[in-house]
């Protein structure tokens, strides 16, 4: 089978890239390049006789499954509709294709196209949307949303990231871009580029870290410390902020075992493998 590979943001929140694996009426779709669930699409089914609106419905996606190289395939059940379907054979055959080209995680990031919420001067602000095209993005202004942390990713040493502090960050953008004012640009490497080709000035990382006052620069570089894990799946980071996300993430090391596959570069190897290390011992310590 063949597969289409790539990854995209995973925004509004903010939750780092999802790598994407799609063949012919199947995907897989990863969070951290280990753990895959597989999908189905199904055809449109009929309406039933007598229904006042005959249009023919979408085909829609159907969790078919799980994977992942340790635990193997996974299927579940379908609805009767479904079960007809040859699906054993098609998702066997996606596994197969991609377990061979895990080698190329991360995939090439598609989403180049971004929506960019700007201060009332018109700099980007913050990171709202992107889309494989400049026609993907919304047209109607958007509000930033920050990243919750999810119960059980947090490390006792990496500092909370509470609801105050996030809240307190979210009245910041806000205040600041009043005029919701927004921005299309393409992706291109490091660099942000306008309709015209011209390079624009913006932020490396999804919020702005350059701020005003000293107790919201003091938020921003913890919001961003607390989300290195996924912020280092983004490929366009300069050496010197990955070394620095590096360094944060080695705070959640659960965190780093678990997406490092999923980093396009590693600046310090030593570092991450004591990381991960330290993860295998802990997991193992808790299993007594």
């Amino acid at each position: 089978m063949a597969l289409d590979l790539y990854s995209r943001l995973d925004l509004q929140p903010f939750h780092g890239l999802i790598q994407w694996a799609v063949g012919d009426g199947l995907r897989a779709l990863s969070l951290d390049g280990e753990h895959w669930r597989l999908q189905l699409r199904a055809p449109a089914q009929p309406r039933p006789w007598g229904a006042l609106d005959q249009t023919p419905s979408e085909p829609r996606w159907h969790d078919l499954g799980d994977w992942s190289p340790t635990q193997g395939l996974q299927l579940r059940g379908l609805a009767p509709e479904l079960a007809k379907l040859q699906r054993q054979g098609q998702a066997e055959a996606l596994v197969a294709e991609l377990a061979a080209r895990l080698d190329q995680l991360p995939f090439p990031r598609r989403d180049l196209h971004e929506l960019w919420l700007c201060d009332d001067q018109g700099e980007p602000l913050a990171l709202l949307a992107s889309g494989d095209s400049a026609e993907q993005l919304p047209t109607r202004p958007l509000f930033w949303r920050p990243l919750y942390e999810a119960p059980g990713e947090g490390e006792e040493r990496a500092g909370l990231l509470s609801p105050e502090a996030v809240a307190g960050l979210t009245d910041a953008v806000r205040s600041r871009a009043r005029r919701r004012l927004c921005r299309a640009l393409q992706r291109a490497g490091a660099a942000l580029v306008d309709a015209e080709g011209g390079v624009v000035s913006a932020p490396e990382l999804p919020l702005c870290e350059s701020w005003p006052t000293e107790p919201i620069a003091r938020q921003v570089a913890h919001y961003h410390a607390w989300h290195a894990p996924w912020l280092l799946q983004l490929h366009h980071l300069s050496a010197t902020t990955r070394a620095r996300l590096e360094q944060a993430a080695c705070q959640r090391p659960w965190l780093v075992a678990a997406l490092h596959r999923t980093w396009p570069v590693i600046i310090d190897a030593e570092r991450i493998t004591a990381a991960r290390v330290e993860a295998r011992l802990r997991e193992g310590v808790e299993s007594l």
